[in-house]
């Protein structure tokens, strides 16, 4: 992420979150398709652990959406959290590429 999130107005930082958002639900049907069940107690952990990370930061990522959104708050007071989310999604993406690859060749 090379921008400066305090250039971008309330609707390029919810488009951006939206498209966060889009991401989250593909990696979630990712690990939800049959060819990535665990198959071993060590990538059922990881399943579990990426399963309930996903859902965090949906969680997390749908609040801040909801708050620009529909009570309107300043998007100052976002960009951060909003950092934080996009860093966060990137690290679980490559946590869930990464378990994809052990659990297709288990």
């Amino acid at each position: 992420m090379k921008s400066d999130l305090k250039e971008f107005g309330e609707t390029s930082l919810v488009t951006r979150l939206e498209r966060n958002q889009n991401d989250l639900l593909k990696m979630k049907s990712t690990l939800s398709s049959y060819t990535c069940e665990p198959r071993t107690p060590s990538l059922f952990e990881r399943y579990e652990s990426l399963k309930h990370k996903l859902e965090n930061l949906s969680n997390t990522n749908g609040e801040i959406i909801q708050s620009l959104k529909v009570h309107k708050k300043s998007v100052s007071k976002y960009v951060e959290r909003a950092k934080e989310q996009f860093k966060e999604c990137y690290q679980l993406q490559k946590g869930v590429e990464d378990y994809v690859t052990g659990a297709r060749n288990h």
